[in-house]
């Protein structure tokens, strides 16, 4: 093929995916001084944790690959710079090639008084909030006080080895190779808990198909990721601060969504670059259908986006949904709970919560079944939303609990529905003949309280009542 031929391939592939980041680069300047240094400094390596995805991995081939790499591109673009990944075999040895100079910065940390001593760190550019998983059949974690004298897996060097050892001495530490290996011995019932953010979390369970794994309970740390530099280069600190404050957030917002459903893209983009290839070879073979080869290759790459489009559409609305009830799923309603809890304190407005209950179910699938039990649980589903207000929202807390948000609702209005849907209950009759009872709880939010103190009161409400229910019967 002809060399100018092969470079034409090139720049067409090149202007067709090159991300539109020129625009963003004049809003940062080096100076004179600044552009010396990073000269000198030619290529500047850095250090990451091997397997931390979605934020980044090292693949076997060496690459490096997630939201960090992402962001690591725009860096080296925005600063004329080459940045050299220094691969390593584990989280701790980053953190002690970068202690001993070999790594110039690790591009995404925790800040911690341990890791000041050898790191100067930017302002964060990523949060996501930490929280606990544990199996399925656990109880709710109301935070890191809630694991003392339980096992929690952790990756060695990871910011939450200093934080529980200052802080919660009580909890059994045991390390893992990977956060990956601690969610499958969680799975296995080797270990108790883990702790991990929420887009870890997410990820790791439906990629790795743990059904029997589920968000248990949230924490107070929040990952602030920065960037951190060594302690004996206070100018390139400079540099990295007043990058990462020039950052576009446009720019950042498209590296998450990207990352959000990276399987899919990474699907659709194998077959835009074969199509590119074909473009260019039918470019070189027959210059005479130009005009029509490429008129024609962008009808089918709008069809290909608007596909796109509606498939992220449609996974983004099955990973928010029950698979058995199609009632939001937990995250979905936490989510939802947490938005309207932010309302409740701006406007003052009521916001009301129900905690609905099956009673004795563990009975029904020991009578009737399993496939009975899941088909009863859809049917108590649709009973409770048969009675719901067009702003109230449902989801399922847990097996067999549902929660109901009521924004504008008063207890007094909330209290009327739990006490219809329990005398509803007790008079239907269910799939295969099985009866139940429904016992609801209902509390109100209050002001500045988060969602873990009001899950945590809505969930010891539950079981006082389903006590003083028991103690009626005796």
């Amino acid at each position: 093929m002809p060399k100018a031929s092969v470079l034409a391939c090139s720049l067409l592939i090149v202007f067709t995916f090159a991300p539109q980041t020129w625009r963003t680069a004049q809003a940062f300047e080096l100076t004179g001084e600044e552009r010396q240094h990073l000269a000198k400094l030619s290529p500047l390596t850095y250090c990451v944790d091997p397997d931390w995805m979605p934020f980044g991995r090292i693949t076997p081939q060496g690459r490096h690959e997630g939201i960090v790499a992402d962001f690591i591109q725009q860096f080296s673009e925005l600063l004329q710079a080459p940045l050299r990944l220094q691969p390593t075999e584990s989280w701790a040895e980053s953190l002690q090639l970068v202690q001993q100079g070999e790594c110039d910065l690790i591009p995404a940390l925790n800040a911690s008084p341990n890791r000041a001593k050898y790191l100067n760190f930017t302002e964060p550019y990523i949060s996501s909030a930490v929280v606990l998983v544990a199996r399925s059949d656990s109880e709710y974690l109301s935070g890191f006080p809630a694991l003392n004298g339980k096992t929690l897996g952790i990756v060695k060097g990871y910011i939450f080895e200093e934080l529980i050892q200052r802080n919660y001495p009580g909890i059994r530490l045991i390390y893992v190779p990977s956060v990956r290996d601690a969610f499958l011995q969680v799975s296995q019932g080797k270990l108790d808990a883990t702790v991990s953010s929420l887009l870890e979390a997410t990820r790791h369970i439906q990629q790795e198909g743990l059904s029997n794994l589920k968000i248990a309970g949230e924490t107070d740390f929040v990952h602030q990721l920065r960037v951190g530099i060594r302690k004996d280069d206070p100018l390139l600190a400079t540099i990295f601060q007043r990058l990462i404050s020039s950052f576009p957030p446009e720019l950042s917002n498209q590296i998450m969504r990207r990352w959000f459903s990276v399987k899919l893209e990474r699907q659709v983009n194998y077959k835009i670059i074969l199509q590119l290839l074909a473009v260019c070879s039918l470019i070189l073979g027959f210059l005479v259908y130009r005009n029509r080869t490429i008129a024609r290759f962008n009808q089918q790459l709008a069809k290909a986006n608007d596909r796109l489009k509606e498939r992220n559409k449609r996974l983004e609305k099955l990973s928010q949904r029950d698979s058995l009830t199609a009632t939001s799923n937990r995250l979905k309603v936490c989510t939802e709970l947490q938005h309207q809890l932010e309302h409740r304190n701006n406007y003052n407005s009521p916001l009301t919560v129900t905690l609905v209950d099956v009673d004795r179910f563990r009975q029904i699938n020991l009578d009737f079944g399993h496939s009975v039990g899941d088909q009863v649980l859809i049917e108590v589903a649709q009973l409770i939303a048969d009675q719901l207000n067009d702003w109230d929202r449902l989801g399922r807390w847990e097996g067999d609990s549902f929660l109901i948000l009521s924004p504008d609702t008063t207890l007094e209005d909330g209290q009327a529905l739990a006490d219809k849907l329990e005398r509803l209950s007790s008079q239907q009759s269910f799939y295969e003949g099985a009866t139940l009872q429904l016992t609801c709880c209902c509390q109100p939010s209050q002001p500045g309280e988060s969602l873990a103190q009001l899950t945590d009161r809505l969930e010891r409400a539950m079981a006082q009542r389903k006590e003083e229910k028991l103690a009626a019967v005796d």
